[in-house]
């Protein structure tokens, strides 16, 4: 018997427009593996995702992006929404780009409610 529970729901891939895989989707949860020193902004210090794949991500089911820093092991946690709230367009040669301050996101164990929503 297949449980429809979103917590149990398989990893979904998601890719770029160019076919590189760089997350998937478990639950409602949109999660991407970086290094922050290659992949963060730093002008302002912010994580950038590719708007065609944030968009998929949020038709898939995915509420919340969850990037993890592999340099630092550093989780950072913001709903989808809040990202296209209070993030920026971007396009600095990679494409369009929705962009969110770092201020913004919540840190490994900081409470997901209240803050992001």
């Amino acid at each position: 018997m297949q449980n429809n529970n979103s917590t149990n729901r398989e990893r979904a891939q998601m890719f770029r427009s160019d076919g590189q895989m760089i997350g998937g989707i478990v639950g409602d949860v949109f999660r991407k593996h970086v290094d922050a020193s290659k992949h963060f902004l730093r002008r302002p210090p912010s994580i950038a995702f590719d708007r065609d794949v944030l968009m998929q991500a949020k038709e898939q089911g995915a509420q919340i992006a969850e990037v993890i820093d592999r340099e630092s092991g550093k989780t950072y946690r913001a709903t989808i929404a809040r990202i296209w709230k209070n993030g920026f367009s971007v396009n600095r040669g990679h494409g369009a780009q929705m962009a969110l301050a770092l201020t913004e996101w919540n840190h490994d164990d900081e409470p997901i409610q209240g803050r992001l929503f």
